[in-house]
């Protein structure tokens, strides 16, 4: 069963990559909750593209998150969890592309036995943020990992087993096509405005995670205090998430590193939020002696 779920899940994706679908498109086959009526007409916003995009002032980074969450699977499904997840960022290269290598891993928490460690990383352009490179659990299997890179040919995509010792693979023509592969920090490299209305189009990955590009509409500039105390001037965007839901992903950027300060679920029936994910430490890391600007894959 799990091979089965696995395979869909690769060819749902490519399929939509293939196409150049946008995040809007989820609206499509859900009803959209009576407090969504804003998103009614997402599909039909105007797409922010890659080439669209220009991220701002990086410069390597470490961030750590504090991460509340609900268990979605086995015996403790619906209980609450919490963890971290710790964001690194550094100069790379990928072929002839300046690029940026991003991880993020999540903890896991010992206090909880259905919990565990889980990496993503990515391969990503300095500029646009178009996708050259993802590795990462799937979503709902976090021991079972899948692999997206750039080919002459596509987008390459695999999906590895490894309870069951196998691998799938499927190819997605998408040409010359650039795709955004970190949504937060594509919100954080255009222009915002109050009432701004935010489709990025393609976005290329399988990311189930705070990464993730869902339509969203920017409700504008507020201070967001981390818990040091200290103040941080962001934006506040409020992303679709599942159309059928009452909540929103609340996520909140600034036009620096770390980009994204926190995400988390808001209630738009009762204005009620959950706990979510936010920044709990940053750091800049040091500047490599020299920028790197070729290397093989």
């Amino acid at each position: 069963m799990r091979r089965k779920t696995m395979r869909s899940v690769m060819i749902a994706t490519c399929g939509m990559v293939a196409a150049g679908c946008g995040a809007g498109d989820a609206v499509d086959g859900q009803e959209l909750h009576p407090a969504k009526t804003m998103y009614a007409d997402a599909q039909s916003w105007p797409a922010t593209s890659a080439e669209e995009i220009a991220l701002p002032n990086f410069r390597p980074f470490r961030a750590i998150y504090e991460r509340h969450y609900t268990q979605g699977l086995g015996p403790g499904a619906g209980e609450p969890r919490q963890d971290w997840v710790v964001v690194t960022a550094d100069y790379a290269a990928w072929d002839d592309r300046e690029a940026i290598v991003v991880s993020m891993y999540d903890t896991g928490n010992t206090r909880y036995a259905d919990t565990n460690g889980r990496i993503w990383t990515a391969y990503v352009d300095r500029t646009n943020l178009d996708l050259l490179l993802e590795l990462g659990p799937l979503p709902g299997a976090a021991k079972d990992y899948y692999v997206l890179r750039r080919d002459e040919n596509g987008l390459i995509g695999g999906m590895m087993n490894l309870e069951e010792q196998n691998t799938e693979y499927q190819t997605a023509d998408v040409g010359d096509m650039t795709g955004i592969a970190i949504g937060p920090w594509a919100m954080a490299s255009v222009p915002l405005n109050a009432g701004d209305r935010l489709r990025f189009d393609p976005f290329f990955g399988i990311t189930a995670n705070a990464f993730n590009a869902t339509p969203g509409i920017v409700e504008g500039e507020v201070t967001w205090v981390d818990p040091t105390g200290e103040g941080w001037g962001a934006w506040q965007i409020d992303q679709l998430g599942s159309p059928s839901s009452p909540r929103v992903n609340r996520t909140m950027v600034v036009a620096e590193p770390p980009y994204l300060l926190a995400r988390y679920l808001h209630n738009m029936e009762t204005g009620e939020d959950s706990p979510g994910q936010r920044l709990v430490a940053f750091q800049y890391l040091a500047e490599p002696p020299s920028t790197p600007t070729t290397a093989g894959r």
